[in-house]
């Protein structure tokens, strides 16, 4: 589905003109949840991004990036209450 440029470019234009990537999963889960009729879902999604998914991709940075995304999830949950 995101390998339609008209997605794509209708992405960029809501205010994310710098958008680099989008992430599958992340964006399934999103899509999903505008689609259901009410109560509609909330949804949080924390994801630490490693790599470009590109020809150089590697795990180096995997263990890192889980565990920032896992630290923000810490501190909004500790001071925000969620």
């Amino acid at each position: 589905m995101l390998a339609d440029e008209k997605i794509i470019e209708s992405l960029k234009s809501q205010q994310n003109r710098k958008l680099l990537g989008i992430d599958m999963e992340s964006y399934g889960v999103m899509a999903a949840g505008s689609e259901v009729s009410a109560p509609r879902p909330e949804a949080l999604i924390i994801k630490g991004v490693s790599d470009f998914a590109d020809s150089a991709k590697n795990d180096a940075y995997r263990h890192y990036a889980a565990y920032a995304s896992a630290g923000i999830l810490r501190l909004l949950v500790e001071h925000l209450g969620l």
